[in-house]
């Protein structure tokens, strides 16, 4: 295929510093992605937010944008921690390294894992509910900025964190109360126009190929406003178009109803103690998967963060993986329909949502059987 094309795409593989970047055809490997707690979060967004890349979270007042980007967080940390001890016992096992595995050796022993960052503009992060939500508050680095930083140097200050290479997730929490440098300036009387969107969509431009090159994920929650401009009424968020055509994903959240102990749902009017609530996400844009997952419900324990049992039930139910007759449920093999045994023989057979629940509460093996089997259909 001697052509003038084919030797212009030489030319430029030959001259750039990176890897085959032009040619016919393409090979793109599946995105890798920090996951969620939910098993119906992970389905959604098919393993996760993928790594790299900008996504959103946004929705009205308690929707579960902040505790959704803090199980990300928990869940970061225990992946980073696992790439890093393979990768290190990886180099340490070597009889020689190279200079560059020495060096790379080098520079993980000075670092440690990567890093998750989390810039809580809105001074609302709640310690003991990050903890609970399986966050390591000592590993991860809070950044708490004052009211004298506009949006333009905290914009700065995130891609300085990200330039590090140190960190593979940062939150930003949250677009909706940053400030740019001409509305702070200016009187309360004063009209301001744009916003902090001019720096925005400046930051996110440049923020697109930072955390392609240093493999970091950035997350923006961000907050619903009453959309003035539309005679239709509707909603819509700060920041302009810009940040939203650079994120990969846009998740809508949405809190949903109150539920007990047992996981059954509850009027509003009589969830005094609530035990928690379902959280929905809609995905909103989807530029890196299938777009035929639209909705999910995950479930929100106040003693202990998301109900993955109660997810997993739902959504096996849902994938056939668990059959449900009546008050019966028993986890089956697709293929055959045959009726699962447990370690000791026994079927996997049971009467009544709640001593389901309970026996996977107790075996954590048959949840972990059951979400691989997830992922196979997935």
């Amino acid at each position: 295929m001697g052509s003038r094309l084919t030797d212009i795409f030489k030319e430029i593989n030959k001259e750039s510093k990176n890897e085959f970047i032009a040619g016919f055809g393409i090979t793109r490997a599946i995105l890798p992605t920090i996951p969620f707690s939910s098993p119906q979060l992970n389905w959604l967004l098919r393993g996760g937010i993928p790594r790299g890349r900008l996504a959103e979270f946004f929705g009205d007042n308690g929707s579960g944008k902040t505790t959704s980007s803090l199980d990300l967080c928990s869940q970061a940390q225990m992946l980073f921690k696992e790439e890093y001890d393979d990768r290190l016992n990886e180099l340490q096992s070597c009889t020689k390294l190279t200079k560059v595995e020495q060096a790379e050796l080098d520079e993980l022993l000075a670092t440690g894992p990567k890093k998750v960052a989390f810039i809580d503009a809105e001074n609302t992060l709640d310690e003991k509910w990050a903890r609970k939500l399986g966050v390591d508050i000592d590993a991860m680095g809070v950044i708490k900025p004052d009211e004298n930083i506009y949006a333009e140097e905290l914009f700065d200050i995130t891609l300085d964190i990200i330039s590090t290479g140190e960190v593979g997730l940062v939150i930003l929490d949250s677009l909706g109360v940053l400030v740019s440098k001409q509305e702070a300036e200016k009187d309360m009387d004063e009209a301001t126009y744009g916003g902090i969107s001019k720096s925005l969509t400046r930051f996110s431009k440049r923020a697109v190929a930072m955390c392609a090159h240093y493999n970091c994920t950035l997350v923006a929650i961000n907050q619903k406003r009453d959309n003035l401009k539309s005679q239709h009424g509707g909603t819509t968020t700060p920041g302009g178009r810009g940040w939203k055509h650079n994120c990969v994903y846009r998740l809508d959240f949405t809190k949903g109803s109150f539920i007990d102990e047992n996981c059954k749902e509850i009027p509003k009017a009589t969830a005094i103690h609530p035990h928690g609530n379902m959280v929905g996400v809609a995905v909103e844009k989807n530029k890196v998967t299938t777009p035929d997952r639209r909705l999910c419900w995950y479930t929100l324990n106040y003693t202990h963060g998301v109900d993955v049992v109660n997810d997993v039930i739902t959504l096996a139910c849902s994938l056939g993986i668990i059959d449900r007759s009546g008050a019966w449920y028993q986890i089956v093999d697709k293929e055959t329909g045959e009726i699962l045994q447990d370690s000791e023989g026994d079927l996997l057979k049971f009467q009544g949502t709640a001593n389901m629940y309970n026996y996977l509460n107790e075996h954590d093996d048959i949840v972990d059987m059951i979400i691989d089997k997830i992922k196979d259909v997935s």
